[in-house]
């Protein structure tokens, strides 16, 4: 449910024709390898497809953070106090890679309404 939150933004962004923010990457051919990297990117590719053809979102939903609730900012400098429209989690975070630490509390939050 959250990767398909996560496609929908991202195409709720492209409508509204905003640029950046959010970053895609594939995994390369090495890393599919591992079979939980396989595993990860297949489920990453169906909630994208799931997207496209039921979303669930409104059109102003083109905002989410991914936080650790016991390390971090409690939300974005962004979205100035609002709450999240949706959130999930928890998550564990298994690696320190990226912006997120890691940790066994991490939430997506997504936002409706940001400018």
């Amino acid at each position: 449910k959250a990767r398909k939150c996560i496609a929908e933004v991202a195409r709720n962004r492209r409508a509204a024709g905003r640029e950046g923010g959010i970053f895609p990457s594939r995994p390369s051919e090495d890393d599919l390898k591992n079979p939980d990297t396989k595993r990860e990117w297949e489920n990453a590719k169906k909630a994208a497809e799931d997207a496209k053809k039921n979303p669930e979102l409104p059109g102003d939903a083109q905002h989410f953070f991914i936080r650790c609730k016991s390390k971090g900012p409690k939300g974005p400098w962004w979205a100035e106090g609002k709450d999240p429209f949706k959130s999930f989690g928890p998550f564990r975070k298994l690696s320190d890679k990226g912006d997120v630490p890691k940790c066994d509390d991490v939430y997506i939050d997504v936002y409706r309404g940001i400018q």
